[in-house]
């Protein structure tokens, strides 16, 4: 089934959100949590699932008028949420 671009990006965005708040989580767990190695391996695995959604988003095969819309939209989500 091939989603519509703006879902896709919008997947996207949400990844990439998810995937910073993870750095941040880490950053905080490294400094402050007293079992630090279980929280940094359940943080590994959340990384680990979000690159493989990603991979699969970025697998998808669209047109070009597709991938046009699609970079589009990234780029002016991008300026907006800072994510580049």
């Amino acid at each position: 089934m091939i989603l519509p671009p703006l879902i896709i990006e919008a997947r996207s965005v949400s990844l990439k959100k998810q995937e910073i708040n993870l750095k941040q989580e880490n950053i905080f767990t490294n400094v402050f949590s007293s079992n630090r190695c279980q929280h940094i391996l359940n943080l590994q695995r959340k990384k680990k699932m979000l690159q493989n959604q990603l991979q699969i988003v970025n697998k998808s095969h669209f047109t070009n008028d597709q991938l046009s819309e699609i970079y589009y939209f990234r780029s002016k989500l991008n300026k907006q949420f800072k994510l580049d």
